[in-house]
């Protein structure tokens, strides 16, 4: 029993050692709630609800003339997941739920020579956000924060989320891209 204990502490702490210089996963630092039930191969249905997020530019997925549209219930159909951050907004630690934006860009096809994607929210706030990073860390278009839906009068229904709390990312950088009130992305 004793080296079958030393045995595993030993592939423990080989994993461990080995995985230090490794790029972080896109599935590290957070905790999946749903299964995806869509797939880059499904054909993704016109909107029957409220459209909550349009994509449009390079995509090679399409619901409506030009863009792939989402209602909530479509869009949370790309597997819902949960990580605790330290919102620098709301200056305190705050548990978001929501998509992983990876996936919204496999769905709607976005060819690899992409490489920015222009966020546009209900106010027409607009800012660029990078598409590279979003391959190493879990970014969340965050449809709830701390349990409840978001309103659009308290930063709702989607907002982008950067996993700080769980990878190295520089604030200076990408508080910017933290876009409340999100309409839309053209993808660049």
């Amino acid at each position: 029993m004793r080296t079958l204990q030393l045995f595993a502490l030993a592939i423990l702490l080989l994993v461990s050692v080995s995985a230090c210089g490794a790029e972080p996963k896109a599935t590290a630092g957070f905790t999946t709630i749903t299964a995806a039930t869509l797939t880059p191969n499904d054909q993704i249905a016109e909107p029957t609800g409220p459209v909550v997020l349009s994509l449009t530019g390079k995509i090679g997925t399409t619901n409506s003339p030009g863009r792939l549209d989402f209602d909530m219930e479509t869009l949370e159909k790309l597997g819902l997941i949960e990580f605790t951050v330290d919102d620098p907004y709301l200056k305190r630690a705050t548990t978001y739920q929501g998509i992983l934006l990876q996936r919204v860009l496999d769905i709607a096809r976005v060819p690899q020579d992409a490489t920015m994607l222009r966020a546009i929210a209900l106010n027409d706030y607009a800012t660029d956000v990078p598409i590279k990073p979003i391959s190493h860390w879990p970014v969340l278009l965050a449809t709830k924060r701390d349990g409840q839906r978001m309103p659009v009068a308290d930063k709702g229904p989607i907002e982008i989320v950067f996993p700080y709390n769980s990878f190295t990312i520089d604030p200076t950088v990408y508080d910017p891209m933290w876009v409340w009130q999100l309409r839309s992305f053209e993808v660049r």
